[in-house]
């Protein structure tokens, strides 16, 4: 068995992963003849016809924003969503930096990377009106996934510090990251 890639080349295959996908999807027609995505009619489905890509570096405990001031996420039984100190690539509607959190406005077929060291990690996704829910998880001393995943309006895709666990300091180059981009239109 080989061992798991670290997380340098974890970013590196995540920045190819998004250009191609980019490339890809940059060509694709609209969302149809009715120009409208899924049932909740957006606003702007305009905003669905280009690119669907992010990409974030050096984890920290997630925040977020309640009348007008800037919140820790509490650390639960279920582990802490992690926010990222830095962006490398924002081409997204409904990803949120400082939250971690990535809440789908573009249905599709969406392409995830994730990598960390020094703390188990996992990806979680939220469908609609449901509870998170674990996709995949890095053992003990953290490690990277890609994963596929059919994404429909209002589902959300974050990473998670396991419960317990503690992210190493993030001196030098950044040891952790989480992107994605959508592969195909729905």
């Amino acid at each position: 068995m080989r061992p798991p890639i670290g997380p340098r080349q974890a970013a590196v295959v995540a920045a190819v992963a998004i250009v191609l996908g980019a490339m890809a999807t940059a060509s694709a027609s609209p969302h149809g003849e009715g120009g409208l995505v899924g049932a909740r009619k957006l606003a702007q489905a305009t905003d669905c016809r280009g690119v669907v890509a992010f990409s974030g570096v050096a984890a920290k405990p997630s925040t977020r924003l309640e009348n007008g001031t800037s919140t820790v996420e509490e650390d639960s039984s279920e582990g802490t969503k992690l926010g990222f100190h830095d962006l490398l690539t924002d081409k997204s509607v409904g990803w949120s930096r400082e939250s971690g959190e990535f809440t789908c406005v573009c249905p599709g077929l969406y392409h995830f990377a994730f990598s960390a060291t020094g703390a188990r990690v996992s990806l979680r996704r939220k469908e609609a009106d449901a509870s998170w829910k674990t996709v995949v998880e890095t053992g003990e001393g953290g490690g990277a996934h890609v994963v596929l995943l059919d994404m429909d309006v209002g589902d959300a895709a974050a990473v998670w510090l396991a419960e317990g666990q503690r992210l190493p300091p993030e001196d030098g180059a950044p040891r952790s990251s989480f992107s994605g981009y959508r592969l195909a239109k729905k």
